[in-house]
């Protein structure tokens, strides 16, 4: 009966009708028996599967498998399909088990891949027996993928349809009804959705372990484009088996799958998840038959095994359609058995390997049989454990602690370390964000400019002159100056890779984690806040010196002088409002800002003109040369004291940074603006600290008025009333420059999750964060009527300090870390394409190029249509050598060569940091014995040199990646460390008192960061599962033990990294076409 229901359903299949034969009976009963046997055929053929779904081939006898004279292998320049053998053809499966799942999923609109990639073993794992176990396998969030690989018959799209809600409680409940062992979810690619949909494949696991915790959940993951967070939210939902494709060896990945699925981001994609979760299974699938060699394949199942997989399938690749990939090689059953007899050698727990294997192939039989051996396992150590106790062999020495407990307090600070080093996932378009993009170079340049001019030449260059370098100011600002310089060049290369608001917040968000991003966060806002109010004092001393000092006169009457330490003589009203006033010019939006900063800007760079040529034709040089105290009067720590405080002058060009949001082309703009800014502001500020201290002795300097009071002296009364003028647009661009970046900081850390929420709405009018501009600006506003100008100024430059340390070392981290990590820093997203030509993308060596094909990797400029996997570009390379050990430096290999690639650097790059700290304190506090020659300050300050320059070659020894940088910063890590070193030492320079003041501001953060932060970062909105975590093997064998998901960490030999050459196109990802025909065998 088997046979004629295939013949009648073929027939019915290719559009003929065959008509039954019928027995001859009673002609009065002829027509009840013909309808009685159709409604049989008729019924049976509606409960049986779909036939076209599967290969429609008797069942050869595997005796003549060996015999099989037919042709294996298409060679290049082939376009005939190969014959099917026949140990691919399959029987149909049958069953009630199979045929009730089948109506079930009909019923409640489910998918399942056993059905949609046309699985020949569906009646093996639906139906199960009397061994086996059943299984299936469901397809989440649709039928339709955003990715177009050439092997997949899943229908694509851009935007595929909105995710179901109720899809989990659907799936679970059909699940629960079938009575199945074990479960494998798997879903198709949701690039269109932020998380990938990975919070609706964590609901559907918990909501099926739920409804029947007894069952084993097995979930074959997309990649999620990289992003860790995406895969740690589905390894922490309860899963059993975490799975994922590698589908191809290395070299035919970028013909075989979309070009956003990479094979490193795949490895890395397995690796993260053990070490989200080290007792999770992984488990992985190769297709062969694609033109792969056997040394291809070998190493790909090294790779695989070098992540910490447990689990391999390998399974013959069968073409879907006519427009997908063509078979290059059907393999033979022997080298299937050869492939699992290796996979078994490498160290996998259980391999599958055969021509009908597929990923999910029979998936619970291996992991119900080890779930049962560790079962037997625990119960029999529990058995001895309560003999050795009951003949007095305590083992309380091994149980310190009750398990659970130990097992809970472990699982707490464990994620509690993981929590605070969670790196921020940026989006993949990076360029989208709710504020308003209008901002051009000229624009960021004078925001920069505007910014760093007023505070450094009508603030700091009275208080830094007459009370900590004297004349040499000069030298002061130069060396502040240069060290700036090197903050802005590891700004500016930070610019072109994290195009977002935050500045140095977001960079150390993106490369070095989240406590550290918030640590730096937190005292930015501090920084803009003094700016603001300090600039608003300066303001109001200003106006104040023009008017005769006439509104300080009038408030001291009103309210009297206070007299607490901490705080100025007389509340200042007029900064209060000026503060205030200026937050609500900024609320009309950024446009508007940048108008009035550019016209402000011009006025105060041609004061400064005036002051340099009326500062130099009125200048005195015995200014410098002053009886008993020359020209540093304050010794060199006096210099090195005041270009601590002078950083606060360069500060702008972190504003800069900030606007990394607002600029039309930031990739471009800031860099260039911050490089700018900063040389026309360092050389503007060494020309007037020195026409100033030429003008007049540094010691009549008026702090409040350096500038105006210094033309007064000399008769200039004009000059003082121009200068004051320009000085008033200078503060006001300064002012504005504050107000402008500390909303944003503001905005970028609530957008985060790490501050409150409400801080992160835009107004959709002006584009502007309207609730941080308000608060801001009331802050700044409060400061600078409370507080003075000189312990304003005293405590600005530790936090910009911290900064620009943080962001130095941030670089030399992103160019040593590996590229799978790094691509957290996303281009554009990629859309599938279409392909109109007939035939699939060509293969390596194939020689069956689709003419005219647009995608894919393959490069259309070619004359040829293969790629030779021997000749690998400068960028595979580059990309391939990130993180390692250079080949002159292969004498390290002993000491680093176990470390994963980037490690070691990142290492160095922290010791280095601790090192200069060391050493700066050392010069602070030991120079009298280290300039007399004392030995223990000469072997000391020797020793720690030594190991400061040993970490830069650890660093050196290694190969960077600067893959898709526009700029970069030049003489790598050389540059940065220097960066980092001076930082430090004027650091060290600043007084105890500002210290306190950083630790008590500090404590304040802590506090907001551990009691709404951690709990409410966008980059943590993972599950975690305590139930999960008990019920693991560890919680048998307590928690005193360790369990090591990777065994010596990964090592990857670079040739066999580049041994394909990948050749990118500017155009879109080719398509999978779908065809309504299928194959048909010939």
């Amino acid at each position: 009966m088997a046979s004629s229901t295939v013949l009648l359903r073929n027939s019915l299949q290719k559009g003929k009708y065959v008509p039954l034969k019928i027995p001859q009976q009673c002609k009065h009963s002829a027509a009840a028996s013909v309808s009685t046997q159709l409604d049989k055929i008729r019924e049976r053929l509606e409960s049986g599967p779909n036939f076209q779904d599967f290969v429609q081939h008797p069942d050869y006898n595997k005796d003549d498998w060996s015999a099989y004279e037919g042709k294996l292998r298409r060679e290049k320049g082939e376009n005939d399909r190969l014959r099917l053998p026949p140990w691919l053809k399959t029987k149909i499966p049958m069953g009630k088990n199979f045929t009730r799942i089948k109506e079930q999923l009909r019923e409640l609109k489910l998918a399942t891949v056993c059905e949609e990639a046309k699985c020949p073993n569906i009646g093996e794992c639906w139906g199960g027996g009397e061994h086996g176990t059943q299984t299936a396998t469901i397809m989440l969030m649709g039928d339709t993928c955003t990715r177009g690989c050439r092997f997949c018959s899943v229908k694509t799209a851009r935007a595929p349809p909105p995710l179901d809600p109720a899809e989990p409680m659907n799936t679970a409940t059909a699940i629960a009804s079938w009575g199945l062992d074990y479960i494998v979810l798997t879903s198709v690619d949701r690039d269109d959705l932020p998380d990938g949909g990975s919070k609706h494949i964590a609901a559907t696991i918990k909501e099926i372990k739920k409804q029947n915790s007894r069952i084993f959940v097995e979930c074959l993951a997309p990649d999620f484009r990289g992003d860790l967070a995406c895969i740690e939210t589905v390894a922490m939902s309860g899963l059993d088996v975490y799975a994922h494709n590698i589908e191809t060896v290395e070299a035919l990945t970028p013909f075989v799958r979309d070009r956003r699925a990479r094979y490193r981001q795949s490895l890395e994609c397995l690796a993260s998840v053990k070490r989200f979760n080290p007792n999770l299974m992984t488990k992985s699938s190769i297709m062969l038959g694609l033109g792969e060699t056997d040394e291809q394949v070998e190493q790909t199942l090294k790779d695989l095994r070098s992540v910490g997989v447990d689990c391999l399938t390998l399974g013959q690749y069968m073409q879907p359609t006519k427009r997908h990939l063509k078979v290059i090689e059907y393999v033979t059953p022997e080298k299937f058995k050869h492939w699992e007899e290796r996979g078994n050698e490498l160290g996998f727990l259980y391999t599958a390997s055969g021509p009908l294997v597929r990923s999910s192939y029979k998936a619970g039989e291996f992991f119900i049989t080890s779930i049962l051996r560790n079962r037997a396992a625990a119960e029999e150590a529990a058995k001895t454990a309560k003999e050795n106790i009951g003949t007095g062999n305590d083992c309380r020495q091994y149980c310190t602690m009750p398990s659970a407990r130990r097992m809970i307090l472990g699982h707490v600070m464990s994620g509690l370390c993981t929590k605070m080093n969670r790196t921020k996932q940026l989006p993949a378009d990076l360029m989208e964000t709710p504020l308003n993009r209008c901002l051009n170079t000229f624009d960021i340049t004078l925001l920069g400019i505007g910014h760093m001019v007023g505070a450094g030449i009508y603030v700091l260059t009275g208080t830094v002159a007459r009370e900590m370098a004297g004349p040499a100011i000069v030298l002061s600002f130069i060396l502040a100056g240069l060290v700036s310089l090197l903050a802005a060049l590891c700004y500016a290369e930070f610019g072109t890779r994290v195009p977002k608001a935050g500045s140095a917040y977001v960079y150390t968000y993106v490369s070095i984690g989240e406590f550290w991003a918030f640590v730096i966060g937190w005292n930015i806002i501090l920084e803009h806040m003094l700016g603001a109010a300090s600039v608003a004092r300066a303001w109001s001393g200003y106006v104040d010196s023009m008017l005769g000092n006439i509104v300080a006169n009038i408030t001291m009457e009103i309210t009297g002088e206070m007299h607490e330490q901490l705080l100025a003589k007389y509340p200042d009203f007029l900064a209060f409002f000026v503060c205030l006033s200026y937050a609500v010019a900024l609320a009309a939006g950024v446009k508007a800002t940048a108008m009035i900063n550019s016209i402000l800007t011009t006025v105060n760079v041609a004061v400064m003109g005036l002051v340099v040529v009326l500062g130099f034709w009125y200048a005195s040089p015995d200014n410098w040369s002053l009886p008993e105290q020359g020209f540093m009067p304050y010794g060199f720590g006096g210099v090195l004291a005041g270009a601590a405080t002078c950083f606060y002058a360069f500060v702008g060009f972190d504003s800069i940074a900030t606007s990394g949001e607002e600029a039309k082309n930031p990739s471009v703009s800031i860099p260039l603006a911050t490089i700018l800014s900063l040389c026309v502001v360092t050389v503007g500020y060494v020309l007037v600290s020195a026409a100033l201290t030429l003008m007049i002795p540094y010691n009549d300097i008026n702090p409040a008025a350096a500038l105006p009071d210094a033309f007064g002296m000399r008769g200039i009364t004009w000059a003082k009333y121009a200068i004051s003028t320009g000085a008033i647009c200078g503060m006001t661009t300064t002012l504005l420059g504050s107000l402008f970046a500390l909303p944003r900081c503001l905005y970028a850390m609530a957008s985060d999750g790490l501050l409150f929420s409400c801080f992160g709405k835009v107004n959709t009018k002006t584009q502007v964060p309207l609730l941080n501009l308000a608060l801001s600006g009331l802050c700044s506003a409060l400061l600078a009527l409370l507080f003075d100008l000189e312990k304003l100024v005293e405590f600005m430059s530790i936090g910009t300090l911290l900064a620009y340390t943080i962001v130095s070392a941030s670089v030399i981290v992103l160019r040593y870390r590996p590229i799978s990590v790094e691509e957290t820093v996303h281009l554009a997203p990629d859309t599938p394409g279409t392909d109109e030509e007939d035939g699939g993308p060509a293969l390596p060596g194939t020689g069956s190029a689709a003419p005219g094909a647009t995608g894919g990797g393959i490069d259309s400029s070619s004359q040829s249509s293969t790629i030779d996997p021997s000749s690998p570009t400068s960028e595979m390379i580059e990309i391939a050598l990130a993180g390692r050990l250079r080949p002159q430096f292969r004498w390290l290999e002993p000491v680093l060569g176990r470390c994963e690639p980037g490690v070691a650097c990142s290492g160095a790059v922290l010791m280095f940091c601790v090192l200069s700290v060391a050493v700066c304190f050392q010069l602070e506090n030991s120079w009298d014995e280290l300039y007399n020659g004392t030995w223990w300050a000469l072997g000391l300050y020797g020793f720690l040199l030594f190991c400061l320059v040993a970490c830069v070659v650890v660093i050196s020894a290694h190969h960077q990646n600067t893959r898709g940088l526009q700029f970069k910063v030049p003489f790598v890590p050389y540059i940065p460390a220097l960066s980092i070193f001076c930082n430090i030492e004027l650091m060290v320079h600043l007084s105890f008192l500002t210290w306190l003041r950083f630790f008590i501001w500090l404590s304040i953060g802590m506090l907001v960061y551990f009691l709404y932060g951690i709990h409410n970062s966008k980059e943590g909105e993972l599950g975690t599962s305590y139930s999960m975590l008990m019920s693991t093997s560890e919680a048998i064998r307590g928690w005193g033990s360790t369990s090591t998901a990777l065994g010596g960490g990964t090592k990857v030999t670079v040739t066999k990294i580049i041994k394909g050459r990948i050749s990118r196109k500017t155009a879109g990802d080719r398509q999978a076409i779908v065809d309504d025909d299928d194959d048909e065998d010939s």
